[in-house]
């Protein structure tokens, strides 16, 4: 049975009762004070901030949110296992509720566990990466926050040179919509480690506003090959703020999978950065939004090690008075030859009244590079396509589907979990659905 601390907010009394609560190691425990300490020296992001300018906050109430439940559950039942999966983690409002790790797996020393549990039979791996080299407190005002007052998450190990072949699959669920979601995902391979894993965060559709702010740690050692997928499908009253970090060294193969569907505001970061020679990123991203959804995200492929190449896809369908956010930085360091990197952001409108923002930007400093460009869309659905499938006996509402489908494929095709790929499949569908029934049918140019 979980309770809630009486405590409400993030303040000096609500992270007081969490420290004379916690029986953490001392030095999470000194972590946590500095990472209260730097929450309170940032200022908090205002439109005057070029990262924010196309982002309000004023609506944000931290004053609202439950920081942490003041009792954990029991503990949580075995899941049934399957074949398809390597493992299976389910964490709802800060407490395991489902767990189960492949024996095989098990066997060769790989790790999969919520974040609390780690600490406890992990220490040493946690105390060295957690926060430490990924993404730090000192990133930002919100992962300032994460680092005081996380409740809990993933912690993944991978043992050297062993590959785990089928999927590892993470459920973070928000049922309770007063209690802060602050959840970690630190996902470690050692040498000639290989993984895939899914991380889908759910939340209920309460009428009052939330909060989320969430922290993903890859770290990828040399020749490694991680497939990392997270789906946001929070409610529509959640305010998420989250940071997505791979450092990868040599020859490490990074694909990155960013798939957002939910929440009223999200800003997030999503960043590779190539310290090895050799080392490769893809990074993917999807955004559906609608109503008046508000999405900003920022990402960043960052080549410092020599012949490292990085490419990244992201789309956007957007509806209703939605709007996105898109910020892309490409950087080069000095020394860093032989780099190959390329960033393309494509949006769709499905109404005049939606809108999407893509900036685009290089930084080279190296001369000797095998290139770096990008790009960018913004438009509608093509009237040729919708007039052709229109002609073969498709609704508007049909076609319509049938083409944002094909759109959204090769992000969706790319999530290593099929589970996972037909919720996202069927959220395209549910939006065109939404939208083409508010919005009365116009006739189609042939």
């Amino acid at each position: 049975m979980t309770s809630l601390t009486s405590a409400r907010g993030f303040n000096t009394d609500s992270f007081s009762q969490l420290l004379q609560l916690s029986t953490e190691p001392e030095w999470m425990k000194e972590r946590r004070k500095k990472a209260w300490e730097l929450f309170n020296s940032i200022p908090m992001p205002t439109r005057s901030d070029e990262e924010w300018r196309r982002t309000d906050l004023r609506k944000l109430d931290l004053a609202a949110p439950v920081p942490f439940p003041q009792t954990q559950a029991a503990a949580a039942p075995t899941a049934k296992s399957t074949k398809t999966l390597a493992a299976a983690l389910t964490i709802t409002d800060g407490a395991v509720t489902q767990q189960w790790l492949n024996d095989t797996y098990a066997g060769q020393g790989v790790v999969v566990t919520d974040m609390k549990t780690a600490l406890n039979q992990y220490p040493n791996l946690v105390e060295r990466y957690f926060m430490t080299q990924a993404v730090t407190a000192d990133d930002s005002k919100f992962a300032a926050l994460h680092g005081a007052f996380w409740n809990n998450g993933v912690f993944i190990y991978i043992p050297k040179n062993i590959s785990v072949s089928e999927t590892i699959s993470v459920q973070i669920t928000m049922k309770n919509a007063e209690l802060a979601l602050l959840e970690h995902s630190l996902v470690l391979l050692e040498n000639g480690a290989a993984a895939n894993v899914v991380v889908e965060i759910t939340g209920s559709g309460a009428a009052q506003q939330s909060f989320s702010s969430r922290v993903n740690e890859l770290i990828l050692g040399a020749n490694t090959h991680l497939n990392f997928a997270t789906l946001q499908h929070l409610g529509l009253n959640v305010f998420d703020f989250y940071t997505t970090r791979g450092i990868l060294q040599n020859d490490a193969q990074l694909i990155m999978n960013t798939i957002e569907m939910g929440a009223q505001l999200s800003k997030g970061r999503i960043e590779a950065m190539l310290r090895g020679n050799g080392s490769h990123a893809q990074l993917y991203g999807l955004y559906l939004e609608a109503e008046n959804q508000h999405f900003d995200r920022f990402t960043l492929q960052d080549h410092s090690g020599q012949s490292t190449s990085s490419n990244l896809l992201f789309k956007g369908i957007l509806s209703d008075t939605a709007r996105s956010v898109y910020s892309g930085f490409i950087r080069v360091h000095p020394g860093a030859k032989r780099s190959q990197a390329y960033q393309q952001n494509r949006n769709i409108l499905l109404n005049n009244t939606a809108r999407a923002d893509s900036i685009p930007n290089l930084e080279i400093s190296e001369s000797d590079i095998l290139g770096c460009s990008h790009g960018a869309t913004v438009g509608k659905v093509d009237p040729e396509e919708l007039f052709y499938l229109m002609c073969r006996g498709l609704s508007r509402t049909e076609a319509t589907q049938l083409l944002m489908e094909g759109f959204a494929e090769e992000i969706i095709a790319a999530i290593p979990l099929e589970s996972a790929q037909a919720v996202v499949r069927g959220a395209v569908i549910e939006r065109v659905a939404q939208t083409t029934a508010k919005f009365a049918e116009t006739p189609v140019a042939g």
